[in-house]
């Protein structure tokens, strides 16, 4: 045993996965764009992490009333995750400055700097401003509100009167924040910011203008539904949306440059303690590097990489009957997740189809999925889903389809007060001859074709009588409240799930102590819970290889023993599969899901992992694992600070994204399928 804490703190360890996200943005092999779009994820994630995790932090002193030292505890962590927070934004700064913009010049792209426009310029500029930004534009100079995530020009005016005073002018943003005009070079851009700051003249004539500065609210995304679970959650939530916008402040983000004097205007209207404003750059909102613009220069993105077909679908005549006769496993981004769309769509129309089910956590605004089992329904099928509406973030869109659904006779029910319902899970009935089968699509990811194209997950598509028959039961659960799930072969949280995993850690240890070969090797997002990192420390410290994989949130420490490793692939997609593999003595067991190991997944919510037993498929993830664990650039390996460390940058000439996906592509060449 090494030096160290026994459990790293979520918190900090969330922050060094999000530092490694913005490291992306310094490897040679990102391009260019790319690194702004890496940029963009690091500030997508950090306004969410202020409008989650420092809310809570602050909900947590208000709430911790005669507890001292629970209040000086988190006020420590509040102050040393701000010390990060700054630290990292500071290089986040020089990233932007020093690698990203020059790269851009490179290229022949500019991004205005002050410097003097020309006549034909300002008339561009001019133009652009009245008929595009200047009726989008809203003053407050009373009772000044800010919304979350919103931006705005804090304008420093001086009336006829000497007086000095703010007016908030808000950033539009419905307007693209980056705005081409004419130039020598071959892509200028303007922020939208400047082009107002250039006009502020026109926008407040009865003012003299003294400057303006950018600043940001982020506000606390809590629902608050707790106290008013029972009844009609629906309705619940929807009030609760409406006022998400005005929770409260968690960090007030203003342009570093901005003077005192200008502080205490600022701290004044909006009722904000100065002391507390968070300093950043003069520009903010940089998750809008998302819309950057490329004006077809190719080497900017990441090359189109097309997607691997699997014969047998290809070729299949009916995905009902193919599964029926073998499993198959599916990788997306990799694969097209149009054989999901497909599933979905032959079984609405399917005349053997009798009933579907399914659970959704977070469906997409165009969801060709809903509006399958809305035919499904149509067509006289038994339709029944399952939405969790208490996902966050996507609550309104979940509501929404959940109405359109329920209008076309889709049986709908809706969140269980107290759980989440996680699971990815879909079960098809179809009628036949002799009797009734069942098709199961088991997943690591949610329904949605969006995000599948982003995402790194796994499907499992099935007619496995034993697994399903225990799904029949779970969903029936989910409909019911009263039927057993009674799983066996299914892992499913509040059920089974942990004693499931230590059992299997268990025996692991068992065959170490025996002399024999003894290793798990699991692929998480998040691994936060204590109970099973202690029996992971357990294992290790009988000999038991433990290799992890955490995208995210890891707050095992590898330094407690020799036998733990923990890498991290960042790359082109964001890792989200969830992987389990225990060695037994040879005779391995993989099993996938939908569950992190973090308190809530493995006791709060309803969560399905799953096993594979085709041989084949089985060997398919070993080799998706050895590939993530091997020596492929952008690799990270974890050290007991949380420090993201490199040792195969230069080793390897592919990540391990792109190593897997070459991997599928040879097997699909071989198979003699058209990638195209």
């Amino acid at each position: 045993m090494s030096k160290g804490s026994t459990f790293q703190d979520r918190d900090k360890s969330w922050l060094s996965f999000n530092e490694r996200v913005m490291l992306e943005a310094t490897k040679t092999y990102t391009p260019t764009i790319e690194k702004l779009r890496f940029l963009a994820i690091y500030s997508s994630n950090l306004d969410e992490f202020y409008r989650v995790r420092m809310a809570a932090f602050q909900r947590a002193v208000a709430d911790a009333k005669g507890k001292p030292k629970d209040v000086e505890e988190i006020k420590l962590l509040l102050r040393e995750s701000q010390e990060i927070i700054n630290r990292q934004q500071n290089h986040f700064g020089r990233i932007y400055r020093d690698i990203v913009l020059p790269e851009l010049e490179e290229k022949g792209i500019s991004l205005w700097k002050g410097e003097k426009l020309s006549s034909k310029q300002k008339f561009y500029l001019n133009r652009y401003f009245q008929t595009k930004v200047r009726g989008l534009i809203h003053f407050q100079k009373e009772k000044v509100f800010l919304e979350n995530r919103q931006l705005y020009l804090a304008v420093l005016v001086k009336d006829d009167a000497g007086t000095l005073s703010m007016i908030y002018i808000n950033i539009p943003n419905d307007s693209p924040r980056f705005i081409s005009y004419p130039a020598a070079s071959k892509q200028a851009f303007i922020y939208l910011d400047d082009l107002i700051r250039i006009h502020l003249d026109i926008l407040l004539p009865h003012y003299e203008v003294h400057d303006a500065y950018s600043i940001k609210m982020n506000r606390d995304a809590e629902l608050y539904l707790e106290e008013e679970y029972r009844g009609d959650i629906k309705k619940k939530i929807l009030k609760s949306l409406s006022k998400r916008s005005g929770g409260a402040p968690t960090r007030l983000l203003i342009d570093e440059r901005t003077p005192m004097n200008v502080r205490t205007l600022v701290g004044k209207s909006l009722d904000i303690n100065i002391q507390s404003f968070t300093d950043g750059a003069r520009y903010h909102n940089y998750f809008d590097f998302f819309g950057f613009p490329n004006a077809g220069d190719k080497e900017l993105e990441y090359p189109k990489q097309e997607e691997v077909k699997i014969s047998k679908i290809e070729e299949a005549k009916s995905m009902l009957d193919l599964i029926e006769n073998e499993d198959q496993l599916l990788h997306f981004p990799y694969h097209p997740y149009d054989y999901v769309l497909r599933l979905f769509n032959e079984a609405a129309t399917d005349n053997t189809v009798t009933e579907i089910r399914a659970t959704m956590y977070r469906m997409s605004s165009s969801s060709a999925i809903a509006k399958a089992l809305i035919n499904a329904a149509k067509n006289g099928k038994k339709v029944v889903v399952f939405i969790e509406l208490k996902a966050r973030f996507d609550e309104q869109n979940n509501i929404d389809w959940s109405e359109k659904m329920r209008a076309a006779g889709v049986k709908i029910i809706y969140s269980i007060p107290d759980i989440k319902v996680h699971a990815k899970v879909a079960l098809i009935a179809r009628k036949r001859e002799v009797s009734e089968s069942k098709i199961a699509f088991y997943g690591t990811g949610n329904f949605n074709e969006k995000t599948a194209a982003i995402y790194t997950d796994h499907a499992l598509l099935t007619s496995d009588s034993e697994l399903n028959e225990e799904l029949h039961r779970l969903l029936l659960h989910l409909e019911n409240g009263k039927t057993d799930p009674k799983p066996n072969e299914l892992l499913i949280a509040r059920f089974n799930m942990v004693a499931k995993f230590n059992q299997l850690i268990d025996r692991e240890i068992d065959f170490a102590r025996l002399g024999k070969k003894a290793e798990i090797t699991i692929k998480l997002n998040n691994l936060q819970d204590k109970q099973m990192i202690r029996k992971l420390y357990e294992a290790a410290a009988n000999g038991v290889i433990v290799k992890l994989v955490v995208r995210g949130i890891c707050c095992l420490n590898p330094e407690m023993s020799e036998n733990i490793s923990v890498y991290r692939v960042v790359g082109r997609f964001l890792e989200h599969g969830r992987i389990f593999r225990f060695e037994n003595d040879g005779n391995r067991e993989i099993f996938l899901g939908s569950a992190d190991w973090m308190k809530r997944n493995l006791h709060h919510r309803i969560e399905v992992i799953f096993p594979l037993k085709d041989e084949s498929l089985k060997l398919e993830i070993e080799e998706f694992l050895s590939i993530q664990l091997s020596a492929h650039r952008g690799t990270a390996v974890l050290d007991g600070e949380l420090r993201n460390h490199f040792p195969f940058d230069e080793d390897s000439k592919v990540t391990a994204q792109e190593a897997f996906y070459n991997l599928l592509a040879s097997k699909a060449s071989a198979s003699n399928v058209k990638l195209v």
